[in-house]
């Protein structure tokens, strides 16, 4: 009986240890369009007089989270969404909300916001 509530007990971990959005990990991200011109010049501009960077040179994707620069935001949940043969990555809001990246492939994510779109490769 033990025995059994030991599988039980390593089976439901082994379940749970593979939950996930199967999208964590590190992505560096590369912005493109004609605000990329813009925040480019914004950035330069801010570097000079704080040394920091308004840009985002790398994000990090965890099961309920994106962390940029040392930040974290929590989501309700990451997930994967299937709409008309498009893959999308949702990050959903406790509030409902929800922003949408297009899953280009399993190691690309792209957001494009009109006159910027970012493009984030996984490392």
């Amino acid at each position: 009986m033990k025995l059994a509530k030991l599988g039980i007990a390593l089976l439901a971990g082994t379940l749970l240890a593979g939950c996930g959005n199967g999208f964590e990990g590190t992505y560096t991200v590369s912005t493109e369009g004609v605000g990329a011109e813009v925040l480019g010049a914004m950035n330069q501009m801010m570097q000079q007089v704080t040394g920091q960077s308004i840009t985002q040179q790398t994000i990090t994707i965890g099961s309920d989270y994106i962390e940029t620069n040392g930040k974290r935001q929590k989501f309700k949940k990451i997930f994967e969404r299937d709409t008309d043969n498009v893959r999308y990555l949702v990050f959903q809001q406790e509030d409902g909300q929800e922003t949408v990246m297009v899953i280009k492939d399993d190691k690309t994510l792209v957001q494009d916001m009109g006159i910027v779109k970012q493009t984030l490769h996984k490392k």
